[in-house]
């Protein structure tokens, strides 16, 4: 039978995905996805198998261009087809709006690696926000050094690996408790932003530091993990318990990296063995952590969660990027025909700002915010074009600091503050929820309303993994706004046509207890 190509994917056989382990898809000759065989799935004829587009890079295939299919280890040429998806002749184009050439990564994303930088005008710039986050680190006395992809980079090639998007650092606490390792965290951001960078929260030992292009929109990231030893095992965050030694770490040493040294573990084969496996000089574009559920358990009860399902609604608002911008929805119009003028609005889970930037069109001030950083940088842009103010903020429900910093800003002024919360409950967990309902209680006044909307009923298809599918029942709308001493009206239901089938839509109004409509 042999690899072929065709519009569902790559065909290939089982003795194919023996003899090839990963594979590589090359478009017009840039690397677009690179994936083991093993994730292959039967198909009606005998003996077939495909490895299906995944769904962010099927999103981007409109056009006619050159693909090759080649083994990744031998990088030996496997097949090739000219494909055409659609009616367009036009050359496909898997880049982001700065011409940054895209490729599926480990989170299956897409992202710009850096075999996509031929210039190595994207590496330069990475290597010099490394140089700075590390001396920042260090400035503070944090013993700092380069982990996961950067360092196999390091040790392999003294440089990126080619289908890296990002720099791994981490350094390593003198504490072991989770209180104090998470107090320390939050302790370096504060100080990491008081020196003018702009951080993002992924867990209580999870940092990562955004750099941006002149047009605001991302460039990079560095991420900082917090490591430590406690009860003889080393630990780093999101992935790594080992059995590994002290001086395994220190004293640190340097590794030759970009034509620069950066500092590394003492034993930087040992940490690699202790991360990847035994197999870590065995190049694999393809991998992915496969973390151990006790240890994954554990990470979570200790440093918490502020990016659960933050994949997936990236996924999201990148595809809806591709399709034409939507009108207002009919719950924002209903909720502005309620309002005095000029009220202040703030829009929870604003996405890409298209309510937001209605509401301010009809002269209301409005804070918007979501953590889903790209959403916020296209609603910026969006609202730039449109010549209409919007506060959009990257803030996280599940950072609790970020809604009470909120809520003393908000009490601080003398506006009556009205909350929008189009389906802003129904993806979240019940914690975070109880979270978005203290924030209406704390900023509500007697002028104030909430508008909330939210799925009544379970979805076809429902997955406890998948947040587009949750819903929130009318009981458990009335028992969160009872705990948060909160009236709740249902005003309007409908049945709506969702990818998940036919779901009824539950529209209702929040307010203190006690507070009159007007």
């Amino acid at each position: 039978m042999g690899v072929s190509l065709g519009q569902r994917g790559v065909h290939l056989s089982t003795t194919d995905a023996g003899r090839h382990p990963t594979i590589s898809v090359l478009i017009d000759g840039h690397r677009v996805w690179s994936t083991k065989t093993t994730d292959a799935v039967a198909t009606s004829r005998s003996g077939s198998i495909i490895l299906p587009w995944p769904p962010a890079l099927r999103s981007r295939l409109h056009g006619t261009s050159e693909f090759v299919v080649i083994d990744t280890a031998t990088e030996r040429s496997l097949a090739h087809r000219r494909l055409r998806f659609g009616t367009s002749a036009a050359p496909i184009l898997v880049a982001d709006n700065s011409g940054r050439r895209l490729s599926v990564n480990k989170w299956g994303r897409l992202s710009a690696t850096f075999d996509g930088d031929s210039a190595g005008d994207v590496q330069a710039r990475v290597l010099e926000s490394t140089k700075e986050v590390i001396l920042a680190l260090e400035s503070f006395g944090l013993p700092t050094f380069i982990v996961g992809g950067t360092l196999l980079g390091a040790v392999r090639s003294g440089t990126f690996l080619p289908n890296d998007d990002d720099v791994d650092l981490a350094y390593l606490s003198d504490h072991s408790h989770p209180a104090d390792l998470v107090l320390e965290s939050f302790t370096l951001e504060r100080e990491l932003q008081s020196r003018g960078f702009e951080v993002l929260r992924h867990s209580g030992a999870h940092l990562q530091v955004l750099f941006r292009l002149p047009d605001g929109e991302t460039d990079h990231y560095v991420d900082i993990f917090t490591a430590f030893f406690k009860g003889g095992e080393f630990f780093e965050p999101i992935h790594m318990q080992a059995e590994l030694p002290r001086e395994a770490i220190l004293p640190l040493g340097t590794q030759p990296f970009g034509g620069v040294e950066l500092p590394a573990p003492a034993d930087p084969e040992a940490w690699l063995a202790a991360c990847y496996g035994v197999d870590w000089e065995s190049p694999d574009p393809s991998f992915r952590f496969r973390t151990p559920k006790a240890t994954r358990r554990r990470f979570y009860n200790w440093f918490g969660e502020h990016s659960l399902h933050r994949s997936l609604w990236l996924d999201e608002y990148a595809a809806a990027a591709a399709s034409a911008t939507p009108d207002a929805s009919e719950q924002a119009r209903r909720f502005a025909a309620r309002l005095a003028p000029n009220s202040l609005i703030v829009d929870v889970g604003c996405g890409d700002g298209v309510d937001a930037r209605y509401f301010a069109s009809l002269g209301h001030r409005v804070i918007a915010f979501d953590y889903v950083w790209p959403a916020i940088e296209r609603a910026r842009l969006a609202a730039a074009e449109a010549a209409v103010d919007v506060d959009f903020r990257v803030l996280n429900l599940a950072d609790r600091r970020d809604m009470l910093n909120l809520t003393v800003e908000l009490l601080a002024g003398d506006d009556a503050v009205n909350v929008y919360l189009r389906h802003a409950l129904d993806g979240l967990v019940d914690s975070d929820r109880l979270t978005v309902l203290e924030f209406v209680r704390r900023t509500g006044g007697p002028a104030s309303i909430a508008m909330l909307t939210a799925f009544g009923d379970s979805a076809e298809g429902f997955s406890p993994v998948d947040p587009l599918s949750w819903h929130v029942p009318m009981r458990d709308l009335l028992r969160l706004a009872l705990e948060n001493d909160l009236d709740l009206d249902l005003v309007e239901t409908a049945a709506v046509q969702t990818p998940y089938g036919e779901r009824v839509v539950l529209e209702s109004i929040l307010r203190r207890r006690g507070a009159r409509p007007s």
